[in-house]
């Protein structure tokens, strides 16, 4: 299976893993809606009225004045979309959910007005009801069940609008206790006066009246039942099958009053119904579109890779000609950007070698050394560029076997580290060649070395802190001002700084120290750790020389750290050695 595996072009295989992980979500979401979406919402219905519940139960700890909770009932429900009502021990209802009005005649008679009703009509929204409105309304009495003080509206009228019921005259008007309790016109009067109170829903209310009707039998079901207060139940109407969630609470700090709270779940199932016709239209749809997205993917990630091989495999044969071309920002895109630095870089080494190496022929006096330096640096500058482009191809090659996301990113920074290890490189080849030739002349100032010393160390700060090393410094106490170029010198003393702090041991201790004599400056860099062996204290200023394994004071580096120093001292006419100490090791210069 894995030779299968391995023998699929890599764009078939990102196709196939896009495909594959796309439709396993597909499916997952699919079955989880099938199997559980009904029973989430309608958990989520349950715990919607429950809240609902909750927080009437708060309202009626704070308020005892029956207009207020009446207000308050109504906002919860609206917010719960359920219905609600407050029964008394005996079963009977105290009040219940719904949406009214206070009139205050001039005689100082308030009459509670119904709106239950009409609060869903367009004419009755456009009389813009408040408290302290002065109205006129047409009302009627009732019998049945229905509170004697309440009253029900024919006609209202405030300013220049108007709302008037529209019935036949003399037929029964329904006022939303069901048809057992569908009461009659009687005693109809016409009152004006002051609104002082009123109820309203906050936006358009849906048709509360078949909730009212479920929560009338639900509530008579229950109190018939035994009256036991329980966990939220559903409740199902015989008539019509609906279903309906129901919540029963005990109000706290009263003689036997509960909370009655219902709402329908019918919205549920036909939710669920619709969203299941959609689902095998929509599971379709998205195995086109995985297949799409696979092809489009596979071919967008796959593309610039064939690209940057074909390229790097030009390089690792020292054309750089070609180039990569990109247009995006990502991995592969700073993963393009960086070879053409690279191809620019080497390009421009090789000529700049090439240009030098004309120079040095045409020196007849030097012509021998020369010719030996040059075949010792192009054979340690194709050595030490051939590793790094081998290791740029074999991780793109394995960027077109294997394009997951961890072994991606990963690669790609590898690439990256040995373009930027390349970059210093040829970068200290060049700098050492100009040095060790005398191209580079030295500008000679006087400094306060001491400062240059303490300005160096201070970029080894948090190495030495993670590393829990001492640094000692043994300077005069005035400074030690000689002549030297400040950039050379400063490269010189980084380079040492360097080496001790690469090769001192976790909690050593380094000495830095600078002393002045007879026209001397003396600079002294020493660590504690292992010795460097006899046999190569002579050999560490040479190019690319790499000592014992055990010391690899070159890790990290390019390897001509120390020929550029010593180069660089050189050409300041210093002294300058390595020695092993009774704690280490230690590099010193003198200028003179």
């Amino acid at each position: 299976m894995r030779k299968i595996w391995n023998s699929i072009p890599i764009t078939r295989k990102l196709m196939l893993v896009t495909i594959i992980v796309f439709l396993v979500f597909c499916v997952i979401i699919f079955v989880g809606q099938i199997a559980f979406f009904e029973n989430y919402y309608t958990y989520i219905r349950y715990g919607e009225v429950k809240k609902a519940v909750s927080e009437f139960e708060e309202v009626c700890a704070d308020y005892s004045d029956e207009n207020t909770l009446r207000s308050k009932m109504s906002e919860i429900s609206e917010d719960g979309e359920c219905y609600m009502m407050v029964m008394d021990e005996g079963g009977a209802v105290k009040y219940t959910l719904s949406y009214d009005m206070t009139v205050m005649t001039a005689l100082g008679e308030n009459i509670r007005v119904s709106l239950d009703d009409v609060v869903n009509n367009k004419d009755f929204s456009e009389l813009e009801l408040a408290v302290g409105k002065e109205i006129t309304v047409s009302i009627f009495g009732t019998h049945g069940n229905i509170p004697s003080r309440t009253f029900f509206p024919l006609r209202i009228a405030s300013d220049n609008a108007e709302w008037r019921i529209s019935r036949p005259e003399g037929r029964e008007v329904h006022v939303g206790r069901g048809p057992a309790d569908r009461p009659r016109i009687d005693n109809i009067r016409e009152i004006s006066g002051v609104i002082t109170s009123i109820v309203l829903p906050s936006e358009q209310v849906r048709n509360i009246n078949s909730e009212r009707l479920a929560a009338s039998r639900a509530a008579m079901e229950w109190v018939s039942g035994g009256r036991v207060l329980s966990e939220p139940y559903e409740y199902i109407e015989p008539e019509n099958g609906e279903r309906f969630c129901v919540v029963v609470r005990s109000l706290v700090n009263t003689s036997g009053d509960v909370i009655f709270a219902i709402a329908p779940l019918n919205m549920v199932t036909e939710a669920v119904s619709v969203s299941r016709h959609m689902y095998y239209f929509c599971f379709v749809l998205a195995m086109i579109a995985a297949c799409f997205v696979g092809i489009i993917f596979a071919k967008v990630a796959t593309n610039p890779i064939i690209r940057i091989t074909r390229v790097t495999k030009r390089m690792a044969e020292l054309d750089f000609s070609d180039r990569c071309e990109y247009s995006s920002n990502d991995e592969i895109g700073e993963l393009a950007k960086n070879i053409n630095v690279l191809s620019d870089s080497l390009d421009s080494a090789i000529n700049e070698l090439q240009r030098a190496n004309e120079k040095l022929v045409k020196d007849i006096e030097r012509e021998r050394a020369l010719e030996e330096s040059r075949r010792e640096f192009v054979a340690a500058a194709s050595h030490e560029l051939k590793t790094p482009l081998g290791i740029i191809r074999a991780y793109t090659e394995a960027l077109m076997d294997d394009i997951s996301a961890n072994k991606g990113q990963h690669y790609t920074q590898v690439i990256v580290n040995e373009t930027e290890k390349m970059d210093r490189l040829i970068l200290d080849m060049l700098d050492n060649s100009k040095y060790e030739v005398g191209a580079e002349k030295p500008v000679i100032s006087e400094y306060d070395i001491v400062s240059v010393i303490s300005g160096v160390k201070r970029r080894f700060d948090e190495i030495v802190k993670q590393k829990g090393i001492e640094v000692r410094e043994n300077y005069p106490a005035s400074g030690a001002v000689c002549s030297f170029d400040v950039d050379m010198i400063e490269r010189v003393i980084t380079n040492f700084i360097a080496n001790a702090v690469s090769n001192t041991p976790d909690n050593g201790k380094i000495i830095l120290s600078v002393s002045q004599a007879d026209g001397k400056t003396i600079v002294c860099v020493e660590n504690s750790g292992s010795a460097i062996p006899e046999s190569d204290i002579e050999h560490i200023w040479d190019k690319f020389y790499k000592a014992d394994k055990s010391r690899r004071r070159s890790s990290g580096g390019t390897g001509l750290g120390l020929s550029i120093a010593k180069n660089i001292l050189n050409l300041h006419n210093a002294e300058y050695f390595a020695e092993n100490t009774e704690i280490g090791v230690k590099f010193s210069f003198i200028i003179k």
